[in-house]
């Protein structure tokens, strides 16, 4: 495999795609997105005891259901931190889901020309 790094150029076309993506995920919301903060591997783990505590009393509501979804993200991203020797909160995005990025927006360029 062959490593290339990342040009500013690339990493900059990435954000406006992100942007609508979230804008378009979110105007299909009939609730409020609120986003969770960098946590560790533990906080994760507390949260998913309570979220799962909430679950065994009845069903999980939508947004409920969410927040379990972007636990797992962000506890996915803890545990990457942490193998990387990183302690504490950290947003942590591998070269693979930016390389997958890069190619959906190569994609979509090449639909729209």
């Amino acid at each position: 495999m062959t490593r290339v790094p990342w040009t500013r150029q690339e990493i900059e076309s990435l954000i406006p795609k992100i942007d609508r993506q979230l804008a378009e995920m979110e105007a299909g919301e009939t609730e409020p997105v609120n986003p969770l903060p960098p946590m560790t591997p533990a906080e994760c783990l507390e949260l998913f005891s309570r979220l799962m505590d909430a679950a065994a009393k009845g069903p999980l509501s939508g947004r409920e259901c969410f927040l379990h979804g972007q636990l797992l993200c962000i506890y996915r991203q803890a545990c990457l931190a942490e193998a990387f020797g990183k302690k504490g909160r950290f947003y942590v995005v591998s070269e693979q889901q930016i390389q997958n990025l890069l190619d959906e927006g190569k994609e979509n360029a090449d639909e729209t020309e």
